[in-house]
């Protein structure tokens, strides 16, 4: 089966991924022209540098060129994952469930601004899981603030990772003024630039409500379609399972993979906060969610042991992502 398939660290996994990420996507290249309308890639509202989509890439090339990104960001976070060491032993179960997830509806086959963000997701978990290891972290920490605020140049709700900067060092480190303050010096940098760009073109207005983006009602977006909330059904069984599996392996895990896991959790609860904030956040927006929820799936199945559990629910994701595709 699948799972067991994919818990081999053997290189034949990464044709299987391939292969299973163009069946569970294929459905939606017969319904590309409906997401002509979705493809508006901007910096933000009020446009900063304007770029149209739809100007030189027609929605079946987007798709496509957003498939390649899908399994791109898949392989990278596996071997992110191998890296640091944050399963059991070295699999390729974080791609097969990166991608997977990233394809789970229709909307986030959509090339955006979120699908680039999630390269820098997967770049800054790269480096908050060595703030624990290396004793200066300044630099790393200003490194952060940068890919923060480029993040937010692409896609504002973005910002919600500035604090999880923050909660990593409460998890990995003492309280130093210093390290909390190096991200706001790399953060600032980014939009002082911007600031003067803005300036240089007399357009200090529109700089201004950059920074003050509309703040969302809470409540459920009228466009959303009951079918959409499908993609729950065996998503939150994992969940369900990972918790129940963090919670019996954390205290014999090693200190630092038991910080990694709440640092990914707590990335995970943030983005899901910053949905109901901003006004920018759609749909699709959940697709940032996709690289936590892979490391956490990932090591559920890693440790599971009851194959007529962990197979067939599975098997009943693919069955949603199918069914949401050619509906």
């Amino acid at each position: 089966m699948l799972i067991r398939q994919f818990r081999k660290y053997s290189p034949a996994n990464i044709l299987y991924a391939i292969l299973i990420g163009l069946l569970i996507s294929v459905g939606i290249f017969f319904n590309s022209s409906e997401l002509l309308s979705k493809t508006n890639f901007s910096l933000d509202e009020p446009q900063a540098l304007p770029v149209t989509v739809q100007d030189f890439i027609s929605p079946l090339n987007g798709v496509f060129i957003s498939l390649i990104l899908v399994f791109m960001q898949g392989f990278a976070l596996n071997r992110l994952v191998v890296n640091f060491n944050l399963l059991k032993t070295p699999n390729y179960l974080t791609v097969l469930l990166f991608v997977s997830l990233a394809c789970a509806l229709p909307d986030f086959l959509v090339f955006s601004p979120i699908l680039l963000c999630n390269f820098i997701i997967i770049w800054m978990l790269s480096k908050l899981f060595k703030i624990g290891t290396i004793n200066e972290v300044r630099g790393l920490l200003f490194d952060l603030g940068l890919m923060v605020a480029a993040g937010t140049l692409l896609y504002y709700p973005f910002i919600i990772m500035m604090p999880l900067l923050w909660i990593s060092l409460n998890i990995f480190r003492g309280f130093s003024w210093k390290e909390w303050a190096s991200p706001l010096f790399g953060f600032g940098v980014v939009y002082f630039l911007l600031g003067l760009m803005y300036f240089w073109l007399d357009r200090l207005p529109e700089f201004y409500s950059l920074l003050t983006p509309e703040i969302k009602k809470l409540s459920i977006p009228k466009n959303w379609e009951i079918k959409e909330f499908l993609i729950l059904i065996p998503i939150l069984p994992m969940l369900i399972f990972f918790f129940s599996a963090l919670r019996k392996y954390f205290f014999k895990s090693i200190v630092q993979l038991r910080k990694s896991f709440q640092l990914v959790v707590y990335m995970i609860s943030l983005l899901i906060i910053s949905f109901f904030i901003f006004e920018a956040a759609e749909l699709h927006h959940f697709l940032l969610m996709a690289p936590g929820l892979a490391i956490c799936f990932a090591y559920y199945y890693t440790s599971a042991q009851n194959k007529w559990v962990y197979e067939p629910l599975f098997l009943s994701l693919i069955a949603c992502i199918l069914y949401l595709q050619y509906s």
